[in-house]
């Protein structure tokens, strides 16, 4: 038979210790081949971030560069995803650090509302208020 048991707790379904390597890799451990063809100014394209590791290591060997934007999202099975980094070296323009600030932020009230039985349009709308009501609120 079947489990139909289910978790409070949302996973991709990685162990401890996969997540542990994801965190331990790094430009210089996963990517050293490419190190030596990077030059400050040139633009890399990393797909496929993972945990950023190997993202950062990157951009700071092409520093100093302009951010790099990567983002991704997915479905399957009536289940959506997205995650976007944002990478900068050495400099982070006021600007670009008060934008994070906003969407921290929101991160932070939708952390505050979730739980078990919250459905998510009310942690959407939570989330969604913080936005509307920064200076950035035509972004959204």
């Amino acid at each position: 038979m079947a489990d139909d048991t289910q978790t409070s707790e949302y996973t991709m379904g990685y162990s401890e210790e996969f997540l542990r390597m994801l965190h331990r890799r790094s430009a210089q451990s996963h990517a050293a081949y490419l190190l030596p063809l990077l030059r400050p100014g040139l633009r890399v394209l990393d797909f496929g971030c993972g945990s950023g590791g190997i993202s950062v290591g990157l951009a700071r060997a092409v520093a100093p560069g302009e951010p790099l934007l990567v983002d991704f999202g997915a479905s399957w099975g009536g289940m959506n995803a997205d995650i976007t980094r944002t990478f900068f070296c050495k400099h982070v323009p006021e600007s670009s650090r008060a934008i994070y600030d906003t969407v921290l932020a929101a991160n932070v009230r939708g952390r505050e509302v979730v739980g078990p039985g919250i459905a998510c349009e009310s942690v959407d709308r939570e989330t969604t208020a913080v936005l509307s009501g920064s200076p950035y609120a035509e972004m959204i």
